[in-house]
């Protein structure tokens, strides 16, 4: 999952970001914790994209944003992984031989956290491409 946004530091002192929590609402499942990925090859339904690595916030680094500023805007990636009950995302079609998942809207939290456990939402909508 991909995310483009910006990060903005309200405070008098500088940020620095090292946690993510992802939830997705109709899995009911919080991904506390979990690290940005990079990856310049994407797969996809539609084919293969290369991906730029500097429009991505660093992979499994601290992403700061100094006091009184916007870092961004850039994607940020995870990579989910494991068991995941993709049948409560969406159904799965045949579309002619291939076999496709086709999803429905993910209501979504994306939690930040920095190194001094302050931390920010937001809630959103995930719409398929």
């Amino acid at each position: 999952m991909e995310f483009h946004l910006s990060i903005a530091n309200d405070g008098l002192r500088p940020s620095q970001i090292n946690k993510f929590s992802l939830k997705l609402g109709p899995l009911d499942k919080t991904f506390d914790n979990y690290p940005n990925y990079f990856s310049q090859w994407i797969r996809s339904i539609r084919g293969v994209q290369v991906r730029n690595e500097k429009d991505f916030f660093p992979a499994g680094e601290f992403i700061r944003v100094s006091a009184e500023s916007i870092t961004g805007p850039k994607y940020l990636a995870f990579e989910l992984t494991g068991d995941l009950p993709w049948d409560h995302l969406g159904k799965s079609e045949y579309v002619g031989n291939r076999l496709t998942m086709r999803f429905e809207p993910i209501e979504c939290r994306l939690t930040i956290m920095d190194d001094q456990d302050a931390s920010t939402y937001h809630d959103f909508t995930l719409k398929p491409i």
